[in-house]
């Protein structure tokens, strides 16, 4: 029993029964001071004297508080807010029932109940019940809530003991952890900075030279302790890395928002590596080119070179009280860069296109030609023949026989390799001899050309029977017609064999009429055509040599003329696209401080003020003969500062490269990384990189390789290396390999990060994937456990969507086909933090940041959004984007940045650096 004292001392906790294990409520603590100016003088002064019905309403009003969230911590990463603020709201209900039930008995625990709800939370519930009751929050983020709800717990706490003490008729006693204040700020929770490792590796496999393995190694090393500021005989520990994913210009423009939010933050200074892949190579060239911008004067220029760098009051992010910097205004006009200009600019595309099947046409056209001058001269008799309408073999009987023994001989063959495949597997080797795959392949040529022999008259009697019948023939050649028919044919069978059912015995149907059938007929048809205007003319259908030496010789011609001079580099749109990529993005200050399109930028020659730039591509090699490649077809490729290679080819000093082959810059790297049209994808290629490379589907690269022997017939990549990809006979071994985007492998950019591995990595993923399915992202997972033995421990089910309704960037496969336009799905947060075992007891961290929608982005994105319900995965096939939406994405990748840096996630204090950054993360989202 507490001696007489007053309601006052008693909420102020002025009690002489306090003892030291507690401590009571001071004088300052702001939500007793505010209780007392509402209840009055005349209430506070009066005796402490509570009734029955008041401790027994205060036990029961207790009990209802201790058991709500409003008393209990909100998780970040569990816990619904909607659900919190109905509990919140359910107070309200609970005082009237037992106010109702005590009556007037319990008054002073009534004033006390309705002086708390009423000026405390009613405010806090009466601004969040109209956006929670319309589905959607405010333009102030989920955050905001959050931070409101966890001060009205400080003030909550005081009221839980306050109502607690007067049950029980003692002092009010509050932990001092919890000592109420409105105002109350997160704490930040700060410890030591925990040990790194050295950076004293790159995980090459054994078939990288490890002389050459160490070069790469200690050249990055020293470039990373010059950028550090630190002495060249001092360790280097806890690396850094950003990588910025695929998608072309969406993904380019969403990681343009994510580096203006990390600016922001103070934080993108901070990193050593920056790894890039396809379109978020874009954003990450600008970064690195303008970094190189050559403003030493002050004096001379109204952006000084102090004003250059990644912190947030520098170019190119700095932003004044009127508008953005002139850079990002230059990258917000250029967004239609790809398809935008006059006339004779937007007729650029379809020249440079019909240029590239001119050519790809005189690459095709001496084999084809010469085939059929060979033939023709073999079997002319049976041709001339069956030109005229008659029968075109006189000796049916024999020639039925040679087929019948050729194909058995055939079947024998493949019986016999297929048993001592059977064999070889069981002695545990898994891949056939070299010798035996050339010599079937060698069967199956001669098996073709026999084929060609025996069935090109009847093409030859089909061309009379069409012109007999129709009147085709006057207008058009029917062989023509056909060849043009069987060619629009194998894109519609293609889609209808991926439409069928894998069980499906239709399936490989489908696939053998588009990949084998309907070629053969093309080439068949076109062959025909030739033959039939150009050597079997006249009355009487007889082959005229003339004409035969005139097509031998023209052949031999184009076969000469394009060996030496044409370059497949220079005729496919790799030129155009590289050369507005770097118009768009490769800006640097001149020095009058103006903002203008670089020159071209060489690798070597990238600043050191600029993370460590990686660029990633995919080295095509479905026909290689490395082992690692025998499943994926592809290899890592890398575009570096002092480096660039592959494990197949080797890594070569990059001032060797760029001699090797001029062209080689950064504009030249970022397009090969982004060339996401090519015939051959790494290991999402296709069974028709035939007809990819014939109609100039291209926008790879053919990389010389320094230190490589070249042949007599390796001058150029020409018609050589053209005839290499309609065949799919594409290595790693010749002279010059095959680039295309990196994303063909590994669409996210960070294996080269785990290569090296980085202990803090963020990954900004802006790559399209409607369903949330994180497909590639996953899939990067899988390679660094097979190819470093890491381990990636990241939960996604806050981001990750069960229902996925189509593909990613990386073409890596969903559970259903798209099903039409229809609204990305929202997710409860926009990232996910994971850990990275890398063995050794050695432990990285990884902050995937995925571009996505969760309802707190703001009424810009908001409404956008209601326009066009894909947002934020348009497809990347839409190159051109307005000034509403390069905003939209730019603005959502600043937001999700800023996101991880609310006071929920790193305390009142921003961090400073990135590994108290992750720390203040991962203590705060420990055991949720």
């Amino acid at each position: 029993m507490l001696q007489m004292i007053t309601w006052k001392q008693w909420l102020l906790g002025e009690s002489p029964e306090q003892d030291s294990d507690a401590v009571v409520a001071k004088t300052d603590n702001a939500a007793a001071q505010e209780l007392l100016m509402r209840l009055g003088d005349a209430w506070t002064d009066a005796n402490f004297d509570p009734s029955d019905a008041d401790k027994r309403a205060a036990w029961e009003f207790y009990n209802q508080l201790r058991s709500r969230i409003v008393t209990r911590p909100l998780p970040y990463l569990r816990g619904n807010e909607k659900s919190a603020l109905e509990s919140v709201h359910g107070l309200f209900e609970c005082a009237r029932e037992i106010c109702e039930k005590t009556g007037p008995e319990a008054h002073r625990f009534a004033d006390l109940v309705w002086a708390f709800l009423n000026n405390d939370v009613r405010p806090f519930t009466a601004k969040w019940h109209k956006p929670f009751s319309s589905g959607k929050l405010s333009e102030d983020d989920n955050h905001d809530f959050r931070e409101e709800l966890e001060r009205l717990q400080g003030i909550v706490v005081y009221f839980e003991q306050l109502f607690l003490a007067l049950a029980r008729n003692q002092p009010i006693r509050v932990p001092s952890s919890t000592v109420p204040d409105a105002h109350t700020p997160i704490p930040t929770l700060r410890s030591d900075t925990e040990p790194g490792w050295p950076y004293n590796e790159i995980l090459f496999s054994p078939s990288v030279d490890p002389a050459t393995a160490t070069a790469v190694h200690q050249a990055e090393l020293s470039a990373i302790r010059l950028r550090r500021g630190m002495d060249a005989d001092t360790a280097v520990s806890n690396l850094t890395g950003l990588a910025l994913s695929g998608g072309g210009l969406r993904s380019a423009t969403f990681a343009l928002g994510a580096l203006q939010g990390l600016a922001k933050q103070g934080m993108l200074a901070n990193f050593d590596y920056l790894s890039t892949v396809s379109g978020g190579g874009y954003a990450g060239s600008f970064l690195s080119c303008f970094l190189n911008s050559d403003v030493s004067d002050g004096s001379k220029s109204s952006a000084p070179a102090s004003r250059i760098g990644l912190g947030k009051n520098d170019l190119p992010f700095v932003r004044d009280a009127t508008q953005e910097s002139a850079p990002m205004r230059h990258l917000r006009s250029s967004s239609k860069s790809l398809l935008t200009g006059g006339f004779w600019k937007r007729l650029e595309i379809p020249v440079l296109a019909f240029a590239g099947w001119l050519a790809s046409f005189f690459v095709v056209l001496p084999p084809l030609v010469l085939f059929t001058l060979v033939i023709c001269l073999l079997n002319q008799e049976a041709i001339s023949r069956a030109f005229k309408g008659d029968h075109a073999y006189t000796g049916w009987w024999w020639e039925q026989a040679f087929v019948a023994v050729t194909l058995t001989f055939f079947a024998v063959c493949l019986i016999l390799i297929t048993v001592l495949q059977h064999y070889r597997r069981k002695r545990g080797k898994t891949d056939l001899p070299e010798t035996a795959l050339r010599r079937v392949g060698y069967l199956f040529l001669f098996l073709l050309a026999m084929f060609a022999w025996w069935a090109f008259p009847l093409g030859a009697k089909l061309s009379y029977v069409i012109e007999a019948t129709s009147q085709m023939g006057i207008m058009l050649p029917g062989e023509s017609v056909i060849a043009a028919l069987s060619a629009i044919a194998i894109p519609i069978v293609s889609r209808l064999s991926a439409m069928t059912s894998k069980t499906s015995r239709w399936k490989p149907v489908l696939a053998t009429i588009a990949i084998v059938i309907l070629p053969l007929v093309f080439i068949w048809m076109v062959a025909t055509l030739i033959a039939s205007h150009s050597l079997f003319i006249g009355v009487n259908r007889e082959l005229v040599m003339n004409r035969w030496w005139w097509l031998l010789g023209l052949a031999v011609v184009v076969f000469a003329v394009t060996h030496w001079f044409l370059n497949i580099n220079a005729c496919s749109l790799h030129p155009f696209y590289r050369d507005r990529l770097a118009r768009a993005y490769h800006l640097k200050l001149d020095s009058a401080g103006k903002v203008i399109a670089s020159s071209p930028q060489k690798l070597s020659e990238l600043t050191e003020q600029a993370p460590y730039h990686l660029i990633n591509a995919s080295l095509n090699a479905p026909a290689g003969h490395r082992e690692p490649l025998r499943g994926r077809t592809a290899d890592f490729f890398l575009f570096s500062k002092h480096y660039c290679g592959s494990e197949s080819t080797g890594y070569f000093d990059t001032t060797d490269i760029e001699k090797t082959d001029p062209s080689v810059d950064l504009a030249t790297a970022v397009a090969i990384s982004g060339a996401a049209a090519s015939p051959f994808m790494g290991v999402n290629s296709s069974r028709f990189n035939f007809w990819a490379a014939l109609f100039n589907v291209r926008l790879d690269y053919w990389l010389r390789v320094p230190n490589r022997e070249k042949g007599m017939w390796d001058g150029n990549p020409g018609p050589l290396y053209w005839l290499r990809q309609f065949i799919g006979d594409v290595r790693e071994t010749y002279p010059y390999v095959n680039l295309s985007d990196g994303g063909h492998i590994e669409n996210m950019g960070i294996y080269e990060l785990l290569r090296r591995r980085c202990r803090y990595i963020v990954l900004v993923d802006g790559e399209c994937d409607p369903g949330i399915t994180c497909g590639s992202f996953l899939q990067v997972i899988r390679y660094a456990k097979i190819d470093f033995g890491i381990e990636i421990k990241i939960d996604l089910s806050r981001l990750k969507v069960a229902d996925a309704r189509a593909e990613t960037d990386a073409g890596i496969p969903t559970e259903s086909p798209p099903t039409g336009k229809a609204a990305s799905p929202t997710v409860d947060y926009h990232f996910a933090l994971g850990e990275i075992n890398y063995g050794d007891g050695k432990t990285g961290w990884l902050l995937y940041l995925k571009s996505s929608i969760s309802g707190n982005e703001g009424k810009a994105i908001e409404s956008y959004r209601e326009r066009e319900p894909e947002f934020p995965h348009q497809s990347t096939a839409d190159l051109a984007y307005d000034e509403e939406q390069f905003e939209s994405y730019r603005a959502l990748g600043e937001h999700i940045v800023t996101d991880t840096f609310s006071k929920e996630l790193v305390g009142v204090t921003p961090p400073a650096d990135i590994p108290t950054w992750f720390q203040e993360m991962r203590q705060r989202l420990r055991d949720q």
